[in-house]
């Protein structure tokens, strides 16, 4: 993954360290992202948040997306369960981190992660 600055570099370091890829995949931004970054059924899942929380939301969305996409899953919205949770892909195990306009997501095929 190309990063834009020593800190996404340093993020980026520090995650490949602790989930190596294959087979995990992740992804980092240090920057925060705005509803352009969303799939077009992803924006009910943000309709009347604040600008934190619709920015956080979209750069977590983000990261995820670039994930799915090395997975092969490219063009998937990230739906959402009852309680909020991210729902991915039929497979795919993950999980999404933001705080602070920053972000983090990982995910692994499951079939490659025996449990």
């Amino acid at each position: 993954m190309h990063t834009n600055s020593s800190n996404e570099s340093h993020a980026h370091q520090v995650m490949a360290t602790l989930l190596p890829s294959p087979p995990f995949y992740f992804a980092t931004s240090e920057t925060s992202k705005d509803l352009r970054v969303l799939h077009k059924s992803e924006l009910p899942l943000i309709a009347g948040a604040g600008t934190k929380r619709q920015q956080e939301f979209c750069s977590g969305r983000f990261c995820a997306h670039q994930v799915l996409d090395r997975l092969g899953y490219q063009d998937v919205p990230l739906l959402a369960d009852q309680c909020g949770a991210p729902v991915w892909p039929c497979g795919i195990a993950g999980s999404i981190s933001h705080s602070g306009g920053k972000a983090v997501a990982a995910a692994i095929q499951k079939k490659t992660f025996a449990h």
